[in-house]
């Protein structure tokens, strides 16, 4: 890929996130029901910005569910800007690592792998 596609590609990206940004907070606008404190934080740009990051990383973790099975079975992974970030099995250095982030940690989807013959709600309610 081109240095002109790239940079294409990063203002799609770009142009997306702000559609879905402008979109959210619309709605939120238009909604009555919320009482004024609800719609004061949902009316903040940097709410839906981690909102989309963290839907962004959903969906790559769906495109790269085969592999992340395969790869890291009865481990939880932490995925944050389109890749693996963090994966263990320690409950306790998975949250430190969570919260290495700071407020970045909202973008973090956390997907649990599960073992061959597991079932599991955790890992079938994000998927």
């Amino acid at each position: 890929m081109g240095i002109n596609e790239e940079v294409e590609k990063i203002l799609e990206e770009a142009q997306k996130k702000h559609d879905f940004i402008d979109s959210a907070i619309k709605e939120v606008k238009s909604n009555t029901s919320f009482d004024e404190s609800t719609r004061d934080a949902f009316l903040n740009e940097e709410t839906w910005g981690l909102a989309w990051e963290y839907l962004q990383n959903g969906e790559w973790c769906k495109g790269n569910l085969v592999w992340i099975k395969e790869k890291y079975p009865g481990q939880v992974v932490l995925i944050f800007d389109r890749k693996i970030f963090f994966n263990g099995e320690d409950p306790e250095e998975t949250r430190t690592k969570l919260r290495s982030l700071g407020n970045r940690k909202n973008e973090c989807y956390v997907y649990y792998v599960p073992k061959k013959g597991e079932n599991s709600l955790l890992y079938t309610s994000h998927i």
